[in-house]
């Protein structure tokens, strides 16, 4: 917390802040600064880690753009492909 009131535009502060929340089953509170570290900076892991704690919420149509906009960036992400087969597997059973 202190690495941001130093560098509030310090993304992989709140990406790392956000694992720490995650780690202390506060899922909202990871999102919530996943998305401030993806406003300030687009980086492929907060970006996965984003899909991911928004697939675990339920909210597949989160993660499915998220994932999207993975693929915008690099197209040939496999591990944002693999999540959109993730989530089209889930979509499928329910």
């Amino acid at each position: 917390m202190q690495s941001i009131r130093v560098d509030p535009r310090n993304a992989r502060a709140y990406a790392h802040l956000a694992l720490v929340r995650a780690a202390q089953n506060n899922r909202i509170g990871a999102i919530a600064l996943l998305r401030q570290a993806i406003a300030i900076r687009p980086e492929e892991e907060s970006l996965y880690n984003l899909s991911g704690f928004l697939f675990a919420a339920g909210d597949l149509d989160g993660s499915e753009r998220v994932l999207r906009d993975m693929l915008s960036l690099n197209p040939n992400d496999g591990e944002a492909a693999s999540g959109l087969a993730r989530i089209a597997e889930s979509r499928q059973r329910h």
